[in-house]
């Protein structure tokens, strides 16, 4: 594993805000756009919608780790 560049801990803490902010964002637009797809969307576009809100999720909490 490389090692990146020493972070201070204000830095630090500027990072962590900035993920939490963008996982928690990232949640509140799944849940809208799985929601508006819900009730407007057709099967297929839900299933699809379904998918990519958890890619979504997923790779803000990776970045986040």
């Amino acid at each position: 594993m490389v090692d990146g560049p020493r972070l201070t801990g204000r830095e630090r803490l500027a990072d962590r805000a900035v993920h939490a902010l963008g996982l928690g964002l990232g949640v509140v637009g799944a849940i809208v756009l799985v929601g508006a797809t819900a009730t407007d969307g057709r099967p297929g576009d839900r299933a699809a919608v379904v998918v990519y809100a958890a890619g979504l999720l997923a790779m803000l909490a990776c970045s986040a780790a």
